[in-house]
């Protein structure tokens, strides 16, 4: 949605793909809590933390696995990129952002003085949407502009 109608008004697009950390240091340390050593950054001798010991943004499976994330943010961003101009859009700006979606989108928008931001939205089950959190949601509600929420 957001190609077509920035594209139609000859506008900036902004593309941005949030990483949240949050979710990568839960699996790191879900795995510290499977057995899977996570080792002490700091120390003068090789040894392993227990799960409580462990900050995960030290942890080198953690590391790899952010750059994976990066990696492939970057490439569906290309992706998008590609697509805006081949829709006839003159302007696509591509941004990788680490956190919490929701407010990293907020905080981009108020950064760029954005006009409009079109944010997409899965359809969750009603306990599903409770526990998860909806990232569209917390955009509408935090937005410093208007928000047009795209069904996906």
């Amino acid at each position: 949605a957001g190609i077509s109608v920035a594209a139609r008004y000859n506008a900036c697009l902004t593309l941005i793909h949030c990483v949240d950390d949050a979710n990568i240091m839960a699996a790191a340390s879900s795995a510290a809590t499977m057995g899977v050593g996570v080792p002490s950054i700091g120390t003068s001798t090789a040894t392993f933390a227990t799960p409580l010991e462990a900050d995960p943004r030290q942890d080198i499976a953690f590391q790899d696995h952010l750059d994976r994330e990066v990696s492939a943010a970057k490439n569906w961003l290309r992706r998008y990129v590609q697509k805006a101009y081949d829709a006839g859009c003159e302007e696509a700006l591509p941004i990788v952002r680490m956190g919490d979606p929701g407010t990293s989108i907020c905080e981009l928008a108020d950064e760029l003085e954005t006009d409009l931001i079109i944010v997409g939205r899965k359809d969750r089950s009603g306990l599903e949407a409770l526990l998860l959190g909806s990232v569209s949601s917390d955009v509408v509600h935090h937005a410093p502009c208007a928000v047009l929420v795209a069904q996906t």
